[in-house]
């Protein structure tokens, strides 16, 4: 039990629980689960609400699809004026490219980067990631509906990666901000024609 910082009230204020109970504000995102114990699976600031007003847990829907084995890191982010998530994918290539090419045949392209252009590729992909999805039992709100593949995986020398390996946000919103208004126009428009048929 503790009453806060000693001689420092600012600090205590941010961190311990206003009911003066002792409970630390930690900043983390718990699940009670079935046999009574407790999971940590997201922070709070990696919480933020799609537009039909659904909390979203960053953190936990990418730990899900990060289990996809096809997948070496995968970036989930949405837009607070939508409803649905996008996910940029870097593939665990040694898995998935035969996989691919086995799926998809003579459609499939012949190099890494063209397989990331190809719309067949992404849609093996979101197959691959609608599966760890069903295990998981995510909500519909909670899957990502469109991707983009990237061909060469994240790093923390490209500042993309903090030293303990997690992703930076805001540095990957700023490298991919252009493909991400484009691939939330793409699925707008297809969506709403495959409503509409």
């Amino acid at each position: 039990m503790s009453t806060g910082y000693y001689n420092n009230p600012e600090t205590t204020a941010a961190t311990f629980n206003q009911l003066g109970d002792g409970f630390v504000a930690s900043g983390d995102i718990g699940r009670l689960n079935e046999d009574g114990s407790l999971s940590i699976i997201d922070r709070k600031k990696n919480l933020f609400k799609l537009a039909q007003g659904e909390y979203i847990a960053l953190e936990y829907i990418e730990t899900v699809y990060g289990r996809t084995q096809s997948i070496a890191q995968v970036w989930v982010w949405g837009d607070p004026l939508e409803n649905f998530l996008c996910g940029i994918v870097v593939p665990n290539w040694e898995v998935a490219e035969p996989l691919m090419r086995a799926a998809l045949g003579a459609s499939c392209p012949a190099d890494r980067a063209g397989i990331c252009q190809s719309k067949e590729a992404k849609q093996w992909m979101l197959q691959q990631m609608e599966e760890s999805a069903n295990k998981a039992k995510l909500i519909s709100y909670q899957r990502v509906k469109t991707i983009l593949l990237e061909p060469t995986a994240w790093t923390i020398e490209k500042n993309q990666l903090t030293p303990t390996f997690k992703l930076r946000r805001t540095e990957l919103v700023k490298t991919y901000s252009d493909k991400l208004k484009e691939l939330v126009g793409e699925y707008k428009v297809s969506h709403s024609t495959h409503t509409t048929k």
